[in-house]
């Protein structure tokens, strides 16, 4: 029988983080933790007919934030899609997500593990993010005896679901990782990130192999509520994944539990793929244009210390930014690069060009929905590849 040292975990997280708004990510109604059931609801987060849904401006701009924080890419454009599934908490029977083309493309979250006493620095490593897309939550279940009561007041509060790319390998980094995304959101003032409140919401995909071995199969531990349950559930899930290989069987590909009160997982479902959600691009959302004063003005928002400057570039495809770090204050900058004027003013901000002293607030409206201007498809790394659907751009 071989050790547990001859194996390696790979561990995905998907957060689930909502967005510190005043109203529903489609619809004007508010929402609140500690309202009574069923308070906060209106005809659009019902899904009643004749309603028609409205992209929240505050949502997809702290979305924008994020991006520009984590150094990621900001589309020019995004577009919503439906998907379908039938469930109690679900008062639609589809769920209003990004499956292609997300909001945010890319990024990365720098995380210190322990060190070996507390005044020692741990080791740091960058974790990279493959996307982040803006969705809208869904109910609330509560299950008594053998009945179950659902509360729509969380339905339709704007969510945005982050997904790394398989890069952890241990229960500490995804911890670490964690604790650090939990300050850039709160620091940015993007989400509040109250896990009591279920305010940012887990799903855990861990599986095994030999150092240096393609992937293994993963399973997918969903709705973890805290720090310590994702760390727990690697743990368990790590052990579990070994005793079974060890003993000569194969892994399932599927959807887990977690039970925090005896410390195990349990299974739900088989892991579903996306054709079984039947995605289809929402025929009430236009795409939506991201204007490049927005994203100039956003940038001026992010959180920054002396060392640190957020820097926006302009690609074919979109916006991109990326944090630059240097020991001199931002106002002592050599001129020698290609973005010297960006450093306008002797302060700790960086704007985005010298010629622009101000910046539009104005929001675009959207755009009619057509295949010239999709933007360039995603792949999820927990996703198979999935060809092209018919005349649209191969970008």
């Amino acid at each position: 029988m071989s050790s547990s040292s001859d194996w390696e975990v790979v561990i995905g997280l998907e957060v689930h983080v909502q967005l510190h708004t005043r109203a529903k990510v489609f619809a004007s109604s508010s929402w609140g933790f500690g309202q009574e059931p069923n308070e906060k609801v209106d005809p659009v987060v019902l899904g009643l007919p004749g309603t028609l849904p409205v992209v929240n401006r505050e949502a997809v701009e702290k979305s924008i934030l994020f991006g520009l924080v984590v150094g990621a890419e900001i589309p020019a454009r995004c577009a919503w899609d439906r998907k379908n599934y039938f469930y109690p908490d679900n008062p639609k029977n589809y769920q209003l997500t990004q499956k292609d083309f997300p909001v945010v493309i890319g990024g990365s979250v720098e995380i210190e593990l322990p060190g070996p006493s507390r005044n020692v620095m741990g080791e740091h490593k960058h974790v990279r993010i493959h996307h982040a897309h803006l969705e809208e939550d869904v109910g609330k279940l509560s299950h008594a005896g053998s009945g179950s009561l659902v509360d729509y007041n969380r339905a339709g509060v704007p969510l945005l679901e982050i997904v790394t790319e398989p890069d952890l390998r241990s229960s500490a980094e995804a911890e670490a990782f964690l604790r650090a995304l939990v300050a850039m959101l709160t620091q940015a003032g993007v989400a509040d990130c109250d896990m009591e409140k279920g305010q940012l919401r887990c799903d855990c995909n861990v599986s095994i192999r030999h150092p240096g071995a393609p992937l293994g199969t993963r399973t997918e531990t969903k709705n973890l509520n805290s720090i310590s349950s994702v760390r727990d559930t690697v743990i368990f899930e790590t052990a579990r994944q070994i005793r079974e290989l060890e003993a000569g069987r194969t892994i399932t590909q599927e959807t887990r539990g977690w039970n925090a009160d005896l410390g195990r997982g349990y299974v739900l479902r088989d892991k579903e793929d996306a054709h079984d959600y039947r995605y289809f691009p929402d025929p009430d959302i236009p795409t939506l244009e991201l204007s490049r004063a927005t994203v100039e003005r956003l940038a001026k928002q992010v959180p920054e210390n002396s060392s640190t400057v957020s820097v926006v570039t302009w690609t074919r495809w979109g916006y991109r930014s990326r944090l630059l770090r240097c020991s001199l204050p931002t106002a002592s900058w050599p001129n020698g690069l290609n973005y010297p004027s960006l450093l306008t003013q002797p302060t700790h901000r960086a704007s985005p060009t010298s010629s622009l002293t101000t910046y539009s607030a104005t929001f675009p409206l959207p755009v009619q929905r057509q295949a010239s201007t999709r933007p360039r498809r995603l792949q999820s790394p927990f996703l198979p590849v999935q060809s092209s659907p018919p005349n649209s751009p191969a970008w």
